[in-house]
């Protein structure tokens, strides 16, 4: 409590990734006798006890609450219904946020979204990632949802996995009609990030990527088959993609270093701050290329490049541990980084974001 007394001179206070939320922390908050300057609040779960808490915390700083985050909203079919009643009344308290983010979403039922499209003010989705999906009735779910924020949506990510369950092959389908929702209402995303492992959605996320290159800004593509996938988007994503760029980065099966040159010679015009390659199953030597391409163009500041084969006698897990191939692309400034060092991790990401 003393603590919490000796906040009040601050400007702001942050709650990122609570993971628990107790009756005991809120009345805390709750008994101050100054307002309580919460201006981020991220939640990793909600239980159906600390609903009530969450919405005591909400109601003492909904003049200073600025940013809500939740991760992995999920419930049993036992609790489901009291949190469906208590997430709704915590939206409909949430109108003031300057900003909402979903991440690593894995549960997106009808119910969750109708609450949310009955919202009588608009719902300032900023972010929202889809970890996979379970059945085709979320995929209409998350049309709603895009449909009811589509204004806000800055960050949206998309994961399925490799195999979809028994039943659910519609799902490329629906998918391919979600991605032309977002190119037709979405036009403010600045970070994309799409695991693309469907024929039916290939060339609706390259559309995608068109349709909203004015704001792109971080490009995250994988690709974990090897079904023709790869070729097809590197001959035609140097086409499309910005002039410039923070964060490209592609996550590839198996390159073929003709492809990759297509892509290069495609985007020679594009200047990508931090450029990271990273290939699932080694692939073909694309150095030469990236050398004649990117570093003698000094297309890029930071380079990272993953399980690559550099060289016909020598295979490295990564170009950052080449010592005199470094020092080659440090002679055009180039700063050749660890692979996981430069990715993102999403995590932090978000809290600058929040």
């Amino acid at each position: 409590m003393r603590i919490f007394d000796q906040l009040n001179g601050l400007k702001s206070v942050h709650i990122i990734d609570c993971l628990s939320l107790n009756n005991y922390f809120a009345q805390q908050i709750i008994n101050l006798t100054k307002p309580f300057k919460l201006k981020s609040l991220s939640l990793r779960e909600i239980s159906e006890s600390e609903i009530e808490s969450l919405k005591l915390l909400i109601q003492k700083s909904c003049d200073y609450l600025e940013n809500f985050g939740k991760k992995n909203y999920q419930t049993s079919s036992k609790k489901e219904k009291k949190l469906k009643r208590g997430c709704s009344i915590i939206f409909e308290q949430l109108n003031v946020l300057e900003s909402v983010h979903l991440i690593n979403c894995n549960s997106l039922n009808t119910g969750f979204s109708q609450q949310v499209i009955n919202l009588t003010k608009p719902l300032k989705l900023k972010s929202l990632f889809i970890q996979e999906l379970g059945a085709i009735s979320e995929i209409d779910s998350l049309q709603l949802l895009i449909q009811k924020s589509c204004d806000y949506l800055e960050n949206f990510g998309y994961d399925c996995g490799l195999i979809y369950p028994p039943g659910l092959i519609q799902i490329p389908q629906a998918m391919r009609q979600l991605f032309e929702l977002i190119v037709k209402h979405c036009k403010n995303i600045k970070f994309l990030d799409l695991n693309i492992n469907d024929n039916p959605i290939i060339y609706p996320a390259l559309n995608l990527i068109e349709n909203i290159k004015h704001n792109l800004n971080y490009l995250t593509i994988s690709i974990h088959d090897n079904n023709g996938h790869n070729s097809i988007i590197l001959q035609k994503l140097g086409k499309i993609i910005p002039l410039k760029l923070e964060y490209l980065h592609l996550y590839l099966y198996y390159i073929k270093a003709y492809d990759f040159e297509v892509f290069l010679k495609s985007s020679q015009d594009t200047f990508t701050k931090k450029l990271l390659i990273s290939n699932i199953t080694k692939g073909q030597d694309i150095l030469p290329s990236i050398k004649t391409y990117i570093m003698k163009k000094r297309r890029v500041k930071y380079l990272a490049i993953n399980n690559a084969l550099f060289r016909s006698e020598f295979v490295s897990d990564e170009l950052f541990s080449l010592e005199d191939e470094v020092k080659e692309f440090m002679l055009y400034d180039i700063k050749v980084k660890s692979y996981y060092g430069l990715a993102i991790n999403m995590d932090d990401f978000m809290k600058e974001v929040i």
